[in-house]
């Protein structure tokens, strides 16, 4: 049974702002919904209905009452999924955390509470040692993580309240105040590795206890690594404000690694192979840059210049660039995985040079864009590929991320990933 004193520690916990809760109807969610019913401010309750089976709109409904009977505001959003077949899980979960991290960001929200347990952990671990996992894997899911799933949750971090409490004694909470939850038949499912480990845990309890307590210890060395990498950051790299960082010193491997990822917007390990030759090439002051690991790398003098790969922007192995994205008033959107645009007054079309190129002959001369293009900061022009402009309907230039114009909202998001990554608070 949760006890007084452990509730407390768990409310007291919370950040003291607006917070939003992932809620599925499920026993764990539904807990922790009725757990955090008197914060103040209350907090938004969000609930999505997957639409993978038949009745799960009716469990959505259902939980909107429950939470709108606690007088909290809550909202049901649908996952449009085009009926996925393979990987579903893995899709529903970008699926969920994209449409709940679009509305934390359009209402402001900088926190997203999940119900996750001290079984979920124990769980998780498992399956990173089944599949060999670094050291670094082995210290588990933490309390509190800036934008696990990017870019779905950009500029939200992902808080655990209940990663201590185990399911049981959640499911007695419940019980005690009478509180009726869903089981999704899912969890029954063995096709599902999460499903067979649990199975294979409930009966090894040893084992969970092995795995968590191993788990505290590495988190040590993670935070320490992680204050390691903050003193380089501060040192040697400067990130400027349209997310194109200077590097002027040594880096560690798993520097490298976050700020290649912040810096290119991509969400997929880099190997360490490719982090090496990264540092190969930031050692050797002869070498002239590479593209690599989602970024691009030139030499500034000693220093190294770091952007974003043009690949993607301007199209790469009979690959398309990214096509124009229409942003109507109110609506905002995560371009590249490194800038958040927003549409005030009018909509209009957020686009890329390769295709400003493609319109340059109806909407506005070559020379003027290429003026417009030369306003990078010197040694940073390299990047003007990989930079978002802003057309309206009739396909007129209007801004582009180096003016400071009225049309939107732009603003680089990379140097706050990095220091999601490290955990600094961010503005």
């Amino acid at each position: 049974m949760l006890g007084e004193r452990q509730l407390y520690q768990i409310l007291d916990r919370l950040p003291n702002e607006r917070l939003a809760i992932a809620f599925s109807g499920g026993g764990d969610s539904m807990a922790l919904v009725h757990l955090c019913r008197q914060i103040r401010p209350k907090p938004l309750i969000l609930i999505v209905d997957h639409a993978l089976r038949t009745g799960s709109d009716n469990e959505a409904r259902q939980a909107f009452r429950f939470a709108a009977n606690l007088g909290l505001d809550a909202q049901i959003l649908t996952w449009n999924h085009g009926n996925p077949k393979t990987g579903i899980q893995e899709k529903a979960r970008r699926g969920r955390y994209g449409l709940m991290g679009e509305v934390c960001r359009m209402k402001g929200i900088r926190y997203l509470l999940t119900a996750h347990t001290r079984d979920d952990q124990a769980e998780t671990l498992f399956m990173r040692y089944e599949r060999r996992t670094g050291w670094r894997g082995a210290a588990g899911m933490s309390e509190k993580v800036y934008a696990p799933v990017w870019p779905e949750l950009a500029k939200v971090t992902l808080v655990r309240p209940l990663l201590h409490v185990t399911r049981t004694k959640l499911r007695d909470y419940n019980e005690l105040h009478s509180l009726k939850w869903v089981e999704d038949p899912s969890n029954d499912n063995e096709v599902f590795e999460r499903i067979r480990t649990r199975q294979h845990l409930a009966l090894r309890p040893g084992l969970v206890r092995h795995l968590l307590r191993e788990a505290e210890a590495i988190k040590v060395g993670v935070s320490q690594e992680l204050g390691r990498i903050a003193e380089q950051v501060e040192r040697f790299v400067t990130i400027d404000e349209n997310g194109i960082a200077l590097v002027t010193g040594p880096l560690s491997l798993k520097t490298w690694e976050y700020l290649l990822l912040a810096v290119g917007g991509g969400d997929k390990p880099i190997s360490e192979h490719k982090l090496k030759r990264v540092q190969e090439i930031a050692a050797n002051a002869t070498h002239n840059g590479t593209t690599l690991g989602g970024a691009r790398l030139r030499r500034h003098g000693r220093d190294l210049v770091v952007g974003a790969d043009p690949g993607p922007y301007v199209g790469r192995n009979n690959v398309a660039p990214i096509a124009d994205q229409l942003l109507h008033p109110g609506e905002g959107l995560i371009w590249g995985g490194r800038f958040e645009i927003s549409a005030f007054k009018q909509p209009f079309f957020v686009t890329t040079t390769h295709n400003l190129f493609d319109k340059a002959e109806s909407v506005l001369r070559v020379r003027e864009l290429k003026n417009l293009m030369g306003t990078a900061p010197a040694g940073k022009d390299r990047f003007n590929s990989t930079m978002p402009y802003i057309l309206d309907e009739n396909g007129i230039l209007l801004s582009s991320i180096f003016e400071n114009r009225d049309a939107g909202y732009f603003r680089s998001i990379v140097e706050n990933r990095l220091h999601g990554f490290l955990r600094i608070k961010n503005q």
